[in-house]
């Protein structure tokens, strides 16, 4: 699983977008991975914005989307919302109301505009996004990944998804979209193996 992240971050510092599922039971190590993915791509020289689903939180549009790319976007500098990425500023405007759901053509033209500012920040240096527990995130959040992805290919950009398996009870149509996309390597996170315990331990 490293040497399959070390090669999509590559690939992004190349200028070949990609995106990376990471699937596996609480406990079995999404977390960790991640962690180890976003010190790799810092060391690397590529800018790391993070986020993580929050099951409360699941009802709030824009969510995570706010806060995996909040802190790149909310600096002094605007440039990163200006143009094409201009509609998605009142997300960050912190003086600004929160938006209400808006329905599809609304949110399709915010997901461009969000695109457009990651290509705007990936313009800086590649770019690393990390989302842990998507099987939390909002709807329109995951649809922002759904439409991201479309445009990977010639971005310098990483994203890296981390959810729990469908059997644990939670089903996201968005999130299946995702995982089962051909132009998506996805990463499964099995139990150790006595051997690999051993080993570990020795």
């Amino acid at each position: 699983q490293l040497a399959a992240i070390a090669a999509a971050l590559a690939g992004a510092r190349r200028g070949e977008g990609t995106m990376v599922a990471i699937e596996g039971a609480a406990g079995m190590g999404k977390t960790s991975l991640l962690a180890a993915a976003e010190r790799q791509a810092a060391a690397d020289g590529m800018t790391v914005l993070a986020a993580q689903g929050e099951d409360l939180e699941r009802g709030l549009p824009w969510g995570l989307a706010r806060r995996l790319l909040g802190p790149a976007l909310t600096g002094p500098d605007k440039a990163t919302l200006a143009d094409g990425a201009a509609p998605a500023a009142p997300l960050f405007d912190s003086a600004a109301a929160a938006p209400a759901l808006p329905g599809p053509d609304a949110a399709l033209a915010v997901s461009h505009a969000l695109v457009w500012a990651i290509a705007n920040l990936a313009e800086e240096a590649p770019l690393a996004l990390c989302v842990d527990d998507a099987h939390w995130a909002d709807d329109v959040s995951l649809r922002l990944l759904t439409y991201l992805l479309g445009r990977l290919r010639r971005l310098p950009v990483a994203v890296l998804v981390a959810r729990r398996p469908r059997g644990a009870g939670i089903r996201r149509p968005l999130l299946e979209a995702i995982f089962a996309d051909p132009r998506v390597e996805c990463l499964a996170l099995e139990p150790l193996s006595t051997a690999a315990v051993a080993a570990i331990v020795d």
